[in-house]
């Protein structure tokens, strides 16, 4: 085989080698899919309050200011608790049993404020293990999710049901602790509310700002991730 003819196929066989290598890039890129996140809460995730909860909502933003990097499903539940023994707990909604016949990515919780009430305050002893029960669970899922704990907002006004700010710290310092105990990632979304009740539609339930807010700090979260 003469020299001209080795020197075109070594170089074909590199230009072969270059457009798969491009080609491979390519599809690593292509392949990475959007990650499926759910957003488990109360009435401060679905949007309660709000004018347009399907566009407002904390999780509806996130999904917005993601660049459809996120597919962001809203599984807030209004005056859900994390308490078992809770007048609307979480565990018996149909928000729940979708979240557990899903297969996310990334799971956000936001609960504790109705925890507080007087009503289911006299459980307060079983906010922790009801809580790592729950976590547990879902770490549980076949999709293996990253799961994200949110600090409870401060609130701003007492309410007739017993929910106050001194109640809500409580609860967040325990959210923080379950946390550390599954492994999961604490997110402090208190910090930027407070002395900020305009950012509140009535001391407790965020205005769209107020959820645009909480959608930001989550987004910087999973992307720290």
């Amino acid at each position: 085989m003469k020299m001209k003819q080795i020197f075109m196929i070594l170089g074909c066989a590199v230009v072969l080698l270059v457009l798969n290598s491009c080609t491979v890039k390519t599809s690593d890129k292509d392949a990475r899919k959007t990650l499926a996140v759910l957003c488990i809460g109360d009435s401060l995730t679905s949007g309660y309050k709000l004018v347009s909860p399907g566009k407002q909502s904390y999780p509806s933003q996130l999904g917005k200011i993601s660049q459809h990097s996120l597919t962001v499903t809203n599984l807030g539940v209004p005056g859900a608790t994390i308490l078992k023994k809770g007048d609307i707990p979480y565990w018996l909604s149909e928000e729940l049993d979708t979240a557990l016949s899903s297969h996310p990515d990334v799971i956000v919780l936001l609960l504790g404020t109705n925890d507080t009430k007087d009503c289911n305050w006299q459980y307060r002893e079983q906010f922790t293990e009801d809580y790592i029960e729950m976590v547990r669970i879902l770490q549980q899922l076949p999709s293996g999710p990253q799961i994200f704990l949110c600090s409870i907002p401060p609130v701003h006004n007492a309410t007739p049901s017993g929910i106050s700010n001194e109640r809500v710290a409580q609860l967040t310092e325990e959210v923080r602790e379950v946390a550390r105990v599954t492994g999961t990632q604490f997110i402090d979304v208190t910090t930027s509310f407070e002395n900020m009740p305009k950012l509140f539609i009535d001391g407790l339930h965020p205005t769209a700002s107020g959820a645009g807010r909480i959608a930001e700090i989550v987004m910087k979260a999973v992307v720290k991730s």
